[in-house]
């Protein structure tokens, strides 16, 4: 096994320096790299090449005495494009810079220059586009301080620890201008990953019998028909308001998907699923919401509810949905009526 595949398998689970780690001293081990200051910008997808794009010529005004390495600039046309990375690049670099989607995180390319830099004990510099540390998927969830890309003091850190890995002096803090160009490019590129990873699927609201042997009563649902596969699909119900004299009821708390009490999904693409909003009577009486996060179920009483609902899946940005209805009785104290009021994006 090369020490990129040791570096490979160990990134989920062996710290490395980050960006928040103790400065080096003038005593610290020099890095053996034959030119140690070299900074390779890491993306894959256009969001994060757009972003890294931005960041290149920051980082080569910052670092001047540095070779700021970005396959788009840095590889001329006629040479092979993966002898350049790898013999000016890769392996030379004392720093690398992971810009990170939720695109970028997971793709081979990534995954491979992160390892080689790391297995030769280089600064690995995760910065967050449109997911945090915890989000971030398969081997490159490491130990590592990371900054988000939208803040300027983390941002500011960032750009000064990359400084100490160089043995350059420090106050490298982004100036005004330099901070307006990347939020620029910040903002092009969030209206990009807005529109290119918004769930693709549509929504409806559905009552449902369950007269099926198994439950009895009413489904309250809201139906997603997938125009591409969603896989890990999840449901949060992030808050919830009532009348005044219901019980409060814990948020956020996962929901079923229906049938089958699922926790998580995979809608093929041009398939249905079913989310499990509350059912109403005859059995159990009443109205109720069914979670995995609680044993029990919560009973409703009457009235007016609002409910706002997170939905996830693997590589979708985060979709917010409103859904209010009215629970009335209907005949006995047993059984409950319902109406749908609103389903609205937010």
């Amino acid at each position: 096994m090369t020490d990129s595949d040791q570096a490979v398998a160990q990134l989920s689970g062996v710290p490395a320096e980050g960006v928040g780690d103790s400065p080096r001293t003038a005593e610290s081990e020099p890095i053996s790299t034959a030119n140690s200051r070299v900074v390779f910008l890491s993306w894959g997808g256009q969001s994060s090449k757009s972003i890294a794009s931005t960041l290149q010529p920051i980082l080569q005004n910052h670092f001047p005495d540095a070779y700021v390495f970005f396959s788009p600039e840095s590889i001329e046309v006629g040479e092979d494009p993966l002898e350049r990375m790898f013999d000016q690049g890769l392996d030379q670099a004392s720093v690398l810079i992971a810009v990170l989607t939720k695109d970028s995180a997971a793709r081979p390319w990534v995954v491979w220059e992160t390892a080689t830099v790391w297995a030769r004990k280089g600064l690995v510099v995760p910065i967050f586009v449109d997911l945090g540390p915890g989000e971030v998927p398969g081997p490159l969830a490491v130990k590592v301080q990371g900054v988000r890309i939208s803040e300027r003091q983390g941002m500011d850190r960032a750009f000064n620890r990359i400084a100490r890995e160089l043995k350059m002096t420090e106050n490298h803090s982004l100036n005004d201008a330099e901070w307006r160009q990347l939020s620029e490019s910040i903002e092009i590129t969030a209206s990009s990953l807005s529109a290119d990873n918004k769930i693709p699927a549509s929504f409806s609201r559905r009552l449902v019998s369950l007269g099926d042997g198994l439950h009895t009563g009413t489904l309250v649902a809201i139906e997603i028909e997938a125009q591409k596969q969603l896989a890990n699909a999840r449901v949060q119900m992030r808050s919830i308001e009532g009348p005044s004299y219901a019980s409060t009821i814990p948020a956020p708390a996962r929901l079923y998907w229906h049938p089958g009490a699922l926790e998580s999904t995979t809608i093929a693409q041009g398939a249905f699923g079913l989310i499990n909003i509350t059912r109403i009577g005859p059995t159990p009486p009443g109205a109720i919401i069914e979670s995995p996060d609680f044993e029990l179920p919560w009973s409703l009483p009457d009235g007016p509810y609002r409910i706002r609902l997170q939905i996830t899946a693997n590589g979708y940005m985060a979709l917010n949905m409103s859904a209010s209805f009215n629970i009335r009785s209907a005949g006995s104290a047993f059984t409950q009526s319902f109406e749908w009021m609103e389903l609205v994006e937010v």
